[in-house]
């Protein structure tokens, strides 16, 4: 009984882990494209009104690492990460972000 008693909470736990494992997936999902989209805007932004690429690159990737919420929180973005979000987004969108390509190279 003990043993049935035991096997049954841990049925219940995993399942209650498996079960918040698709919400966790959509939240990151989330901050991906809030954070690439934030990061594009103002690195392309700031770029296309002179703004040099160190200042534009330290604000897009503050706002960037700030995007993080629950889950996504723990980790931390790196600088290649966000560079490569930021690229993605504007060759991804390019009627967005018009003008912006010829920045991309400073990322890396």
């Amino acid at each position: 009984l003990v043993r049935r008693s035991a096997f049954l909470c841990l049925l219940a736990a995993l399942s209650g882990v498996i079960s918040l494992a698709p919400g966790a997936v959509a939240e990151e999902d989330d901050y991906i494209s809030v954070a690439r989209q934030k990061g594009a805007n103002i690195y392309c932004f700031m770029r296309s009104q002179g703004t040099n690429h160190a200042t534009s690159w330290r604000s897009a990737y503050a706002v960037m690492k700030r995007q993080k919420t629950g889950m996504g929180a723990v980790f931390k973005t790196s600088p290649a990460h966000a560079s490569t979000m930021i690229l993605e987004e504007v060759v991804e969108n390019p009627d967005i972000y018009s003008g912006c390509g010829v920045y991309l190279d400073t990322l890396f």
